[in-house]
């Protein structure tokens, strides 16, 4: 039984691509991403799907976390290089294809958008640890 819900006429594409990248055990953070791999593909792929993507996840101890819209247009964007890279994969199967430099090239893409989103990523963390503790400390 799946770990999550999907709703409306993108459902059973978001169900594909979920089924694709998700794992029983998962973290917030991680479950953003793959909640955003499920509505990219429902949006890219499925006439009426594409407007405000909204995205809410529950932590182990009941809290609700939210995605702001910045951090959706970021994994939206990483959804893409994700599905650049994935798209590339049975190209290295075909060998008279595909040179070893230019799989390197391929791999070398998807590693330098990967790092770049995780630096947003710990870039946003830390901006909502600051914020946090900045309010923290006006209301001791």
């Amino acid at each position: 039984m799946p770990n999550y819900e999907t709703v409306g006429i993108g459902q059973y594409v978001a169900c594909y691509a979920l089924d694709l990248v998700r794992n029983p055990v998962i973290g917030v953070e991680r479950g953003k991403f793959i909640a955003a791999y499920g509505i990219k593909a429902a949006k890219d792929y499925v006439d009426g799907c594409g407007k405000k993507t909204n995205i809410w996840t529950l932590d182990d101890a009941g809290v609700i976390h939210y995605a702001t819209a910045s951090e959706i247009a970021d994994l939206e964007e990483y959804c893409d290089a994700l599905t650049d890279a994935l798209s590339f994969l049975p190209a290295g199967l075909d060998f008279d294809d595909l040179s070893p430099a230019d799989l390197d090239t391929l791999v070398q893409d998807f590693r330098s958008s990967l790092a770049e989103f995780k630096i947003k990523q710990k870039k946003r963390q830390d901006a909502r640890q600051r914020a946090l503790m900045k309010k923290q400390s006006k209301h001791p």
